[in-house]
């Protein structure tokens, strides 16, 4: 049976520049396993990926589509649209997502795409439950409602931010 998540938190590393998409289960206090601890899901993304996800989670539109809001534009003008998005495998360290369209049509896609799309179109994120089982880490829950789950703090959003005004993709060249 899959596991609905949710996106709790972008983490930036600031020596290597790696990003970290942090999923949970919706109420990451019931997950906890009653000795404070929780289980998240890890995947290192893109900064550009990560940069969809953050503008999707704060709401924001640019004035011109980008290529998540011109995906799902147009699978709106062909009458379609993203029913649910699922993690569906992890093979050499690489999750692997499967869009659900409105049509019953299956996409292949990376996770991060699969976030951003799902985040923009307001529909679930899944994970299949030996997926999450097998990748899934253990992390402390400081009380129902805040720790992992809690929006990430202000400084460590300014400085991601500061990370993306700054980026260029020759930075990645090769990687």
């Amino acid at each position: 049976m899959p596991i609905e998540l949710e996106v709790v938190a972008l983490e930036l590393d600031g020596a290597s520049g790696a990003v970290t998409l942090v999923l949970a289960p919706p109420d990451i206090a019931a997950e906890s396993s009653g000795d404070g601890v929780a289980l998240v899901l890890p995947v290192v993304i893109g900064p550009v990926e990560a940069a969809a996800i953050a503008s999707a989670r704060t709401g924001s539109r640019p004035p011109r589509p980008q290529t998540h809001e011109l995906a799902l534009l147009l699978l709106e003008a062909s009458q379609d649209g993203i029913a649910r998005v699922e993690i569906s495998s992890l093979h050499d360290g690489v999750f692997h997502a499967e869009i659900t369209l409105t049509s019953g049509a299956r996409v292949d896609a990376r996770t991060s795409d699969a976030v951003a799309l799902a985040l923009r179109a307001q529909v679930p994120v899944m994970c299949r439950e030996e997926v999450f089982v097998a990748a899934a880490v253990p992390v402390p829950v400081e009380g129902a409602g805040s720790g992992v789950g809690a929006a990430a703090d202000a400084g460590e959003l300014e400085r991601f931010r500061e990370f993306l005004d700054h980026v260029d993709p020759d930075d990645f060249a090769g990687s």
